[in-house]
């Protein structure tokens, strides 16, 4: 299913976008 394949290659633009937040917050401290 083209859906569910697209929905996979978003969860790990969320992923990393989480890693940077948790850098940002690492950086600042």
């Amino acid at each position: 299913l083209a859906e569910v394949d697209e929905v996979r290659q978003q969860i790990p633009v969320f992923n990393q976008r989480r890693t940077d937040i948790y850098d940002t917050i690492c950086k600042k401290d």
